[in-house]
């Protein structure tokens, strides 16, 4: 039985049904940043030298979360695929860019573990300055709190350290600032790490409950195959994230195709990806389906589990 998933799924539950009843409140610190210099300079030249303004306006929304001129067409082609959060920089854009400095960090681990969490520690921290980016921030506290935990040798699991960096977080008003960031981070984040120590087939469904999960409260369906196309499609953007974030920090000083290319060809898999959504219906996010899920993390016995899955499939779909 993973009764942490079950954990998760209920508190998330509880808190996305009180946040969509009420007004949603979001920060406004993003728009900010187009008052900062540091980031209106690069917004500026991006969209003044890049030979195709979606383009341009697609790097700015996947590195700073600036969807402003994003076209509708864009946004459909990723809201198909379940990678709306792409547009939000969170953890899958932290991750692959301690993917890049992960040679690096290997070499120095070998040589002093001690300072290898030090370093490691000062580099989590860093994104807490940033002004916003709040999901950035809470995935960099996370990580900080693993560095340290193991800087003083203490035996904390990612769990543990999962539960400690969402409560600080809690405690410094991330929920009031921006709730639904906070509510999808915990969700999809806190559902990875239930599963962590699974298999592949755990980590996919996990994602598929939380999906059925905020439709369920939505009264709205889930496309499967747009789900599944969506995980691959993130596993490819972990990949492209360090090179465009790379031309998005020195797009002064490098040639604009470095970052131009690898987005339209990634942008082209998108709409194939999409497509093929088509060849499947949406299955309405019942309670039936919900329960699938519950019946799956809940109970051990394998025999039982897959039977009452596939009793609520069919009760689904005869109702």
């Amino acid at each position: 039985m993973n009764y942490r998933i079950l954990i998760i799924y209920v508190i998330s539950f509880l808190l996305i049904s009180i946040f969509s009843n009420g007004t949603r409140k979001e920060n406004s610190n993003k728009n900010n940043m187009n008052h900062h210099s540091f980031f209106f300079a690069r917004k500026v030249y991006i969209r003044r030298n890049f030979e195709s303004l979606q383009m341009g306006q697609l790097l700015l929304s996947y590195t700073t979360g600036d969807r402003i001129g994003l076209s509708k067409h864009v946004k459909d082609v990723h809201n198909q695929l379940y990678i709306m959060h792409l547009f939000t920089p969170s953890g899958i854009h932290l991750s692959s860019i301690y993917l890049v400095l992960l040679p690096l960090l290997a070499l120095i681990k070998k040589r002093n573990r001690k300072f290898y969490h030090l370093i490691l520690t000062f580099i989590s921290l860093m994104p807490l300055f940033l002004s916003g980016f709040y999901s950035v921030k809470r995935v960099a506290m996370l990580r900080a709190i693993c560095s340290i935990t193991k800087l003083a040798n203490l035996n904390v699991s990612l769990w543990w350290s999962f539960i400690g960096a969402f409560s600080l977080d809690l405690l410094f008003g991330a929920l009031n600032k921006s709730p639904f960031s906070f509510i999808f981070s915990f969700l999809f984040l806190g559902a990875i790490i239930s599963v962590s120590k699974a298999s592949q087939t755990h980590f996919v469904i996990a994602i598929m409950g939380g999906q059925f999960l905020i439709s369920f409260i939505n009264n709205g369906s889930v496309n499967i195959l747009g789900v599944l196309l969506g995980i691959f499609a993130t596993s490819i953007f972990s990949i492209l994230f360090p090179i465009i974030f790379f031309y998005y920090l020195f797009c002064r000083y490098l040639p604009v195709y470095l970052a131009q290319w690898p987005l339209n060809l990634y942008f082209i898999l998108l709409e194939k990806l999409s497509s093929l959504c088509n060849y499947l219906p949406a299955v309405h996010a019942s309670i039936y389906i919900l329960s699938c899920f519950v019946f799956f993390f809940a109970i051990p016995n394998k025999l039982a589990k897959y039977s009452l899955v596939a009793a609520s499939i069919l009760i689904h779909f005869i109702t």
